[in-house]
């Protein structure tokens, strides 16, 4: 009998039949954490060139729609000849928010500080006149999802400081 179970502890000892399943699983699961890993950083460097992007575009909206214009608050978001308000801008940038980003989320200010580039408030006594600055900021929050690590959340922000021109 000592013979016989000596024989079966040492074929159990050299025998590796499911090594290779369980080292197969456990690359897996690492490999596959690292491919969503990738694609949600990717997500991410896609969502904050959309906050720069839109912190610019709203910036131009707002310097090509100022109290020259004398009108009331822009209609849609591609009115032009109008005086464009906070309100105007903040719709503005909404609607480029691209797909997979919420636009609901977007956090937009625009003001309007009443001064010129070099800091004179000389001419600027409407805020939203000629020659005068608006200042517009983005900010989105960013919801990272990779399995296994805890979720974490990005507030991307942009800021964009542009010189009326009509």
């Amino acid at each position: 009998m000592t013979h016989k179970l000596r024989y079966i502890v040492k074929g159990l000892r050299h025998n590796e039949a499911g090594a290779t399943l369980a080292e197969f699983a456990i690359t897996c699961i690492i490999l596959l954490t690292a491919l969503v890993a990738v694609a949600e950083f990717c997500i991410a460097l896609y969502t904050y060139e959309f906050v720069s992007y839109s912190a610019q575009q709203a910036g131009q909206y707002a310097i090509v729609r100022g109290a020259h214009w004398r009108s009331s608050a822009c209609a849609t978001r591609s009115s032009y000849g109008c005086n464009a308000t906070a309100a105007d801008i903040q719709n503005y940038v909404k609607g480029l928010a691209p797909p997979g980003v919420n636009p609901d989320s977007i956090t937009v200010n625009a003001s309007w500080p009443g001064k010129k580039l070099s800091g004179s408030t000389t001419g600027c006594s409407v805020p939203n006149s000629d020659g005068c600055l608006v200042k517009i900021s983005v900010s989105y929050p960013f919801s990272m999802h990779i399995p296994l690590l805890p979720a974490l959340t990005v507030r991307f922000a942009a800021h964009s400081d542009m010189v009326i021109q009509q």
